[in-house]
């Protein structure tokens, strides 16, 4: 729910509740707009109708693990090589760089990590 992000943050311990949690369970944001459009409305990846809102989000990633492959069930992201501390967040490489996304994702696992910064509100022309 988004006026329930805009006030309490993110919380990544629901991520993937209806779309999958393809690299674990934690919150999901994409570059591309294209992207994050696939899953608003009702029903994520149908043709939506209506005013549709997005987030744009002030995300914190550190050192991230790039991934050039699915994580279903991590619930933070794996350890730095030679430490026993976990990366800061997963970034997801897209097809064109060898991975398994259209595009680019970058997943957190700490609700700390991201900040709403902007609600857009928009509207598909019947052409789209």
């Amino acid at each position: 729910d988004l006026d329930r992000i805009c006030q309490a943050g993110f919380d990544p311990r629901l991520g993937g509740q209806s779309t999958g949690r393809l690299f674990g369970r934690g919150t999901y944001f994409a570059q591309n707009f294209s992207k994050s459009d696939l899953y608003v409305g009702s029903r994520p990846f149908g043709k939506p109708s209506g005013t549709m809102s997005v987030l744009v989000a002030r995300v914190a990633l550190g050192q991230a693990y790039r991934t050039l492959v699915p994580m279903n069930d991590i619930a933070l992201p794996p350890q730095r090589l030679g430490t026993r501390d976990p990366y800061d967040a997963v970034w997801v490489r897209p097809k064109e760089d060898g991975g398994c996304v259209d595009h680019a994702e970058y997943v957190i696992y700490k609700d700390s990590q991201a900040v709403p910064m902007y609600r857009i509100r928009y509207r598909h022309d019947e052409s789209c």
